[in-house]
């Protein structure tokens, strides 16, 4: 099969190479940009997310730490009605512990 023919041709010089090059440069540059922008906004997205659980975390934890100190509280003062009753029994006073701590 004969090759095509082709018009003259003209040599390259060192500015169509500049040009080009800068050219294709640019255009890897744009193509970039646009990607990380991309991927920025999705980073942001999931930075903002995260947070979000991690003050909801947060929020949870101090509700448990506000549960468990009135939890022990209550266990506190509940030991020292216990030995209220225990001592007021002691100096002869009749009480019944299972109508006091009937729940």
């Amino acid at each position: 099969m004969p090759k095509p023919k082709r018009g003259p041709q003209r040599s390259l010089t060192p500015e169509d190479l500049r040009d080009a090059l800068a050219d294709t440069s640019r255009d890897i540059v744009g193509h970039f940009s646009v990607r990380f922008g991309t991927i920025d906004q999705r980073f942001d997205g999931l930075t903002k997310e995260i947070s979000d659980v991690q003050e909801q975390m947060h929020e949870g934890f101090r509700q448990v730490d506000i549960k468990l100190d009135a939890i022990m509280e209550l266990l506190a003062t509940r030991k020292q009605l216990h030995n209220l009753v225990r001592e007021l029994r002691a100096q002869g006073m009749k009480l019944d512990e299972t109508a006091i701590f009937a729940e």
